[in-house]
């Protein structure tokens, strides 16, 4: 298949998030979440159900999963079985490999805003051997607020001496397109998450179907 990077040659970065667009992780966020749950004599969320209440961040996804009053204790249950297994229970995307490696190559400045610590992220990429393709990691750590505020692609954009105009962000929820209509920032979405193609055609922006289209499709999108 030809290959159309039209977008590629204006925009000078993209920013990505983690979970859902370039690794599925569901099923160790699944472990650790139901780990905790138990503690609480709560009941197990199955997978589906954890793939779409995850993305705002631990606390909410344990405050939701749990109750408000047993955050703290959740999150630290949670940590507690997720450091064990994530790296075992994590597995990289179609496409995604060589999708990075082909911007990367293209000289596109690379980074990840995720509301997974970065320290997880960090380890992630690095398993999977594309670590060194981005220029700067982000997480709740390294700001006040989460996505979907646009603190963190601001702050990227800043660290990075990028314009918004010259920067794109790819995500798999309509959390991600909040973040980019928050940020004001173009966006592309791909259907490998959290949300279906339906659901995140609604948001107006243009949807992949796996990351590799986002090469072609960004050709066509009108920023």
């Amino acid at each position: 298949m030809q290959i159309y990077a039209k977008i590629f040659f204006v925009k000078k970065l993209v920013i990505v998030d983690l979970d859902g667009t370039l690794i599925d992780s569901y099923k160790g966020i699944k472990e650790a979440l139901n780990y905790a749950q138990r503690k609480f004599s709560k009941r197990p969320w199955g997978l589906m159900e954890v793939k779409k209440r995850v993305g705002r961040g631990l606390e909410i996804l344990i405050e939701e999963a749990i109750g408000k009053e047993y955050v703290q204790e959740g999150v630290k249950y949670f940590r507690e079985k997720y450091s064990k297994i994530y790296l075992k229970r994590t597995k990289i995307l179609p496409f995604v490999k060589e999708t990075i490696e082909y911007l990367y190559k293209k000289n596109i400045k690379l980074a990840i805003a995720s509301n997974k610590p970065s320290d997880f992220t960090k380890k992630i990429l690095e398993d999977f051997g594309i670590k060194n393709s981005f220029s700067l990691i982000l997480g709740p750590f390294e700001v006040e607020k989460l996505k979907p505020a646009p603190e963190m692609i601001l702050k990227i954009l800043n660290y990075l001496k990028i314009k918004k105009e010259d920067a794109l962000y790819v995500g798999d929820m309509l959390l991600d397109a909040e973040t980019a209509k928050n940020a004001g920032i173009d966006c592309i979405l791909v259907a490998s998450g959290g949300n279906s193609f339906e659901e995140l055609k609604k948001t107006g922006f243009i949807v992949a179907k796996n990351i590799k289209e986002i090469i072609s499709l960004g050709g066509f999108y009108d920023s």
